[in-house]
C-alpha cells in the first residue's frame, strides 16, 4: 500500500536524523528530532511527537550550546500542554523563560510567556474557579502582549514582523477577560484583533483570524446576541477547514454544538457534536477532547429525553385537567429555560404557568405570569408570543370581571397578530372579542360584524379550518 506524502516526509527526516548521528552532527541530529517531532504534533500524535523532542532535548542539552535548548524547550512544553499534562508543561516553558531572559532574547520571552499563559488559562478551565491560575494567565499573557507591541515596533530586532504574535495577544487577553465575565471588554479586545487583521491585510484565512473569532462567538454567545455568535462560530470553523487545522475546527463544531443545545435544537446540536467527533478522532491522542464530545453529546440526548418527556406531561395534565401537576411540570420547565438562557422558551414556560394558575383560579398570579411572558417576548420581539399573552391576559380579567379590561386585550392581541399575518392568533382574538360584546356587553351591532370577520378570516384561511376541523373533511 503507498504511503502519504506526509509520511514520506517523516521518512525521509528519520533518514536524515541516522545519517546526521552516524556522522556525529549534533547540531543536525537534534535539529532533526526536532522537526521529526513537529511533524508528529501537528498530526496529533503527541506521544511520537514527545519522543522525538526528548531526543532533541538530550542531544542538544549533552552537546550544543544552551541557547539551542530554547526551541526545543518550547515544543516539550507545547506537546506537554497538547496532553493536558500541565506539571510537566510548566517545567519546561518556565525553564524555556529563564533561558530566554538569561540570553536576552525577547522574542522568545515573548513565546515563553505565551505558552505559559495558555497553560495557567487551561488549568484555570480545569479547575472549580482556581483564582491563582487565572491571575497568572492574565500575567504571562499581559507581559506577551508588550513584548509583541515592541517586537512588532523594532522589526529590524528578528525577520519576523511580530504582527501575527500582536493579533494572537488580542485573543489571548480577550479569552481571559470573558472568562472573567467582562464581556463587553472582551468583545472589545477581540473586536480590535480583527480590525487589526484588515489594517494589516491579513491572509483571509488566517489561523489567528480563526482564534479571534471562535472566541468572539463564545463571547456573543454569553451576551445571547445568537446571530452573531452563529458568524463568528462558522467563520472560525471554514478558515479552520481550508487550511486543514482539524483540531481547530473540532472546537469550532463544539462551539457551533453549543449554541445550537441553549437553543433547544437538539438535533442540529447532536449533529454539530458528531461532526466534531469524527475530527477528533482522526487524530491520534486527542483523547481528552474526544471525552470532552463524548460528555457533550451524552449531554444532549438526556436533554432531548427529558424535554420531550416534560413536554409529554404538561399536555397530559392538561388533558385530564390535573392542574397542579401542570403547574408542577411548568415550573421545571421554567427551570429548565432559565438554566439554558432561553428566553423564547422561558416565554413559553411562563405561559404555561399563567394557565395553571387561571385553571386553579388564582387570577393575581396568572395575571403576573401572563405579564411576565408578554415581557420576555417583547424583549425577542416575538410577536406571536406578545399576542398570545395579550389574549391570555384578556381571558383572566374576563374571569375576574374586570370586562372591559378584557375587551381591551383582546383587541391589543388582535392589532399584534395582524401586524404580524398570524391568522389562527387572530380568529382566537375576534373570538374572544365576539364573546365579549354578545354575552358581556349585549352590543348585537358588533357582535354580527365581528362574526362575519370570523367566517371571512376562516374562508381565507384553508388552514385554520383543518386546525379546527382536522385534515378528512370531503369537498
Amino acid at each position: 500500500m503507498p504511503i502519504n506524502k506526509e509520511e514520506q516526509e517523516i521518512q525521509t527526516a528519520k533518514r536524515a536524523f541516522v545519517n546526521a548521528r552516524g556522522v556525529g552532527n549534533h547540531q543536525e541530529e537534534a535539529r532533526w528530532a526536532n522537526l521529526i517531532g513537529d511533524m508528529y504534533k501537528n498530526r496529533g500524535e503527541y506521544v511520537k511527537a514527545l519522543k522525538w523532542l526528548r531526543i532533541d532535548y538530550e542531544v542538544s542539552n549533552k552537546y550544543l550550546p544552551e541557547k539551542q535548548l530554547l526551541p526545543t524547550c518550547q515544543s516539550i512544553g507545547e506537546v506537554y500542554l497538547r496532553l493536558h499534562d500541565f506539571k510537566h508543561a510548566l517545567v519546561y516553558q518556565k525553564k524555556h523563560l529563564d533561558l530566554a531572559k538569561d540570553a536576552n532574547d525577547l522574542v522568545e520571552q515573548q513565546r515563553a510567556g505565551t505558552q505559559l499563559g495558555r497553560t495557567y488559562h487551561e488549568m484555570f478551565l480545569k479547575s472549580d474557579n482556581d483564582h491563582s491560575s487565572i491571575r497568572n494567565a492574565k500575567k504571562y499573557f499581559k507581559s506577551a502582549m508588550k513584548l509583541a507591541q515592541t517586537l512588532k515596533k523594532n522589526p529590524h530586532t528578528n525577520k519576523s514582523s511580530f504582527l501575527k504574535e500582536y493579533i494572537d495577544a488580542h485573543n489571548n487577553i480577550g479569552m481571559i477577560e470573558m472568562d472573567l465575565d467582562n464581556l463587553e471588554e472582551a468583545k472589545k479586545i477581540l473586536t480590535r484583533g480583527l480590525e487589526i487583521c484588515d489594517e494589516e491585510e491579513v491572509n483571509a484565512d488566517d489561523d489567528c483570524r480563526s482564534r479571534l473569532h471562535h472566541n468572539l462567538g463564545n463571547v456573543y454567545m454569553e451576551l445571547k446576541v445568537w446571530d452573531k455568535a452563529q458568524e463568528h462560530i462558522k467563520k472560525d470553523i471554514r478558515i479552520c477547514n481550508r487550511i486543514g487545522h482539524c483540531q481547530g475546527e473540532a472546537k469550532g463544531y463544539i462551539n457551533l454544538g453549543e449554541l445550537h443545545y441553549r437553543a433547544q435544537k437538539y438535533e442540529e446540536a447532536n449533529l454539530c457534536y458528531q461532526k466534531a467527533l469524527d475530527l477528533a478522532k482522526s487524530m491520534e491522542d486527542e483523547d481528552a477532547l474526544v471525552k470532552e464530545i463524548d460528555h457533550n453529546i451524552g449531554t444532549v440526548k438526556e436533554a432531548m429525553k427529558q424535554s420531550a418527556s416534560l413536554d409529554s406531561l404538561i399536555e397530559k395534565s392538561s388533558i385530564i385537567l390535573a392542574w397542579s401537576k401542570h403547574h408542577e411540570f411548568a415550573k421545571r420547565k421554567k427551570r429548565i429555560a432559565s438554566e439554558l438562557c432561553d428566553k423564547e422558551k422561558l416565554g413559553d414556560s411562563f405561559l404555561l404557568l399563567g394557565e395553571s394558575y387561571q385553571k386553579l383560579r388564582k387570577f393575581k398570579k396568572a395575571i403576573k405570569w401572563f405579564m411576565k411572558s408578554w415581557e420576555t417576548y417583547k424583549s425577542i420581539n416575538n410577536v406571536e408570543g406578545q399576542a398570545l399573552a395579550k389574549i391570555n391576559i384578556g381571558d383572566v380579567l374576563d374571569c375576574d370581571g374586570d370586562w372591559m379590561g378584557a375587551l381591551n386585550a383582546f383587541e391589543e392581541g388582535y392589532r399584534i397578530a395582524v401586524n404580524a399575518n398570524l391568522p389562527s392568533v387572530q380568529l382566537s382574538a375576534l373570538e374572544n372579542m365576539h364573546y365579549s360584546h354578545m354575552i358581556r356587553f349585549d352590543n348585537e351591532e358588533e357582535a354580527r360584524r365581528l362574526q362575519h370577520e370570523i367566517e371571512k378570516l376562516k374562508s381565507e384561511n384553508w388552514e385554520i379550518e383543518k386546525e379546527e376541523f382536522g385534515s378528512g373533511l370531503l369537498l
